[in-house]
C-alpha cells in the first residue's frame, strides 16, 4: 500500500504549465510467504511483497508545447510534454534483505486524437543499486542494473473524472549485474479517478 502527498509549486493555466513535488511511503502490506507447488517458500526476490517500509520522492514538470488538430479536424488537442524524476529509498524487509535504491526517469506525451481517447508515449529509464542481501545468502553480484524502455499506450476517457489506460513497455537497453531474469516486455493497466476535495 502506497500513500502519496502532492505539493504544487507552479500551476499556470494560461500556458498549461505545472511543477509538482511528491513525497510518499510504501507500507509492508505485500505477501511475503508465498510458496511454490511443492510447498517451499519462494525466495525473497520472488515474493510479491518485500516486507519493507520504503520512502518515495518525486518531482514532475509538464507544459503544453503546441496544439494539434484531432482526427475530426473540428477541435484541437494539447500536445503536452512531461518530465518526471522519482527516487525510491528501500529499507530492510524480509530476512533483512534490502533491495537497492531506485531512480526512475520518465519523459512522456499524449495526443487526444478523438474526444474519448488519446495516444500515449513514454520513454522510461530505471537505475537500481545493488541489494544488501541480509540473511538470505543470495549473491549480491546478481542485483542492480540499468534499464531503458519505450512505452506506447492508449487512454480512454470514460467520464470527465474517470479514465483507463494501458502501456506496452518495450526494452531498448538493459544492462543488469550478473545473472538476472529480464522480461521481453511489460504490460501495464491502470484506472484513474480524480476527486477534488476542496471544490
Amino acid at each position: 500500500m502506497i500513500f502519496l502527498t502532492n505539493v504544487s509549486l507552479l500551476n499556470n493555466a494560461d500556458n498549461n504549465t505545472s511543477l509538482n513535488i511528491v513525497a510518499g511511503i510504501k507500507l509492508q502490506t505485500g505477501v511475503t510467504d508465498a510458496v511454490n507447488q511443492e510447498g517451499e517458500k519462494a525466495e525473497v526476490t520472488l515474493q510479491p511483497g518485500s516486507g519493507s517500509t520504503d520512502f518515495i520522492f518525486s518531482a514532475s514538470y509538464s507544459q503544453n508545447i503546441l496544439s494539434l488538430p484531432s482526427l475530426s479536424g473540428s477541435t484541437f488537442s494539447a500536445f503536452p510534454v512531461s518530465v518526471n524524476i522519482n527516487y525510491k529509498v528501500n529499507n530492510k524487509g524480509t530476512d533483512d534483505y534490502r533491495f537497492g535504491n531506485e531512480l526512475f526517469l520518465h519523459l512522456s506525451t499524449a495526443y487526444r486524437f478523438i474526444e474519448k481517447a488519446a495516444l500515449l508515449l513514454q520513454v522510461n529509464a530505471k537505475f537500481q543499486d545493488k541489494a544488501d542481501v541480509g540473511l538470505t545468502g543470495e549473491p549480491q553480484e546478481n542485483t542492480g542494473g540499468k534499464w531503458v524502455y519505450v512505452s506506447p499506450g492508449l487512454k480512454f476517457y470514460l467520464t470527465e473524472t474517470f479514465s483507463v489506460y494501458s502501456y506496452l513497455q518495450l526494452p531498448v537497453y538493459q544492462n543488469v549485474n550478473g545473472i538476472q531474469q529480464v522480461a521481453p516486455y511489460n504490460l501495464q493497466f491502470s484506472i484513474q479517478h480524480e476527486i477534488n476535495l476542496f471544490d
